[in-house]
């Protein structure tokens, strides 16, 4: 067969498949955390309450000494009133100085509830603060509390027990650990949580 004979067939084309095209999801956005509001609430409802106990505490100190000043105590009570007086201003200072922490604690958590990054350094510097502070507080509370103690054993008309003196150091100091506790509770957490990786690097992202 001669080569004019053989017929010449167009090259076929390769079929086209027709596929809708592939639809790409959308990114949802990231959902906001919750904790900043959690915990700056927190703050400021502590805080603020903190700072109105710290004025109660001051004007009560100052009115309990106005009005024990203009009686006439018995000789019994004097001992310990002088006790109780001997720790007055070492309770007001503290008490001040609780009240100014107090304050600067609400201004860490309108901070943290707008979520502005200078809130972090604001809460770790009242945390460090607060711990000192609660120790001091609690220690004179407690010196106090001793050397009232102390008046009222060695009072002769009291007839108190041996196991007096013992009882109330005791529970004095029971007091003062759960009271340390109690103090420690918040600035502790704020320490851990803010020094998380997750949370440092979330807070520095806020505008």
């Amino acid at each position: 067969m001669a080569e004019s004979d053989i017929p010449n067939f167009e090259p076929m084309a390769p079929p086209v498949t027709i596929a809708p095209p592939t639809l790409r999801p959308a990114l949802t956005p990231a959902r906001p955390t919750t904790w900043p509001m959690v915990l700056g609430i927190i703050c400021i409802v502590f805080g603020v309450l903190g700072a109105l106990g710290g004025v109660c505490g001051v004007a009560g100190q100052v009115m309990q000494e106005v009005f024990l000043g203009s009686m006439d105590q018995a000789e019994e009570s004097q001992a310990m009133l002088e006790a109780m007086g001997r720790y007055r201003v070492h309770t007001i200072v503290v008490l001040v100085v609780a009240m100014i922490v107090a304050v600067v604690l609400a201004i860490g958590g309108i901070g943290l509830t707008s979520r502005r990054p200078w809130s972090r350094r604001v809460l770790l510097h009242w945390s460090w603060v607060r711990m000192i502070v609660a120790v001091a507080s609690l220690g004179v509370q407690y010196a106090a509390q001793q050397a009232m103690m102390q008046a009222v054993a060695a009072d002769p008309e009291a007839q108190m027990p041996p196991q007096f003196g013992f009882m109330m150091s005791a529970f004095g100091g029971v007091m003062f650990v759960f009271g340390l506790a109690w103090a420690w509770a918040l600035p502790v957490f704020c320490l851990v949580w803010l020094n998380r990786a997750p949370i440092r690097k979330e807070m520095s992202e806020w505008a």
